[in-house]
């Protein structure tokens, strides 16, 4: 009897085209979730444009992080 067997499982994996990336798409997701937080923070222009220039200023200042797995 085959009741107790666990069904076979197939997966197929489907390869990026060469030289497409999702990182536009994940930093469209950043840019709406940033845009949404300051619509709804009640802040002026002024302090929205300040909020983005210190975030600008912050991500500059961060070391680069290392690309791909080491070790």
């Amino acid at each position: 009897m085959r009741r107790w067997e666990p069904p076979a499982v197939v997966f197929h994996t489907v390869p990026d085209p060469v030289g497409t990336s999702r990182a536009g798409e994940i930093d469209q997701i950043y840019a709406r979730s940033i845009r949404r937080r300051l619509d709804e923070s009640g802040m002026t222009s002024n302090q929205k444009a300040a909020a983005i220039d210190a975030l600008i200023n912050r991500l500059k200042a961060r070391p680069e992080e290392p690309q791909g797995i080491t070790g």
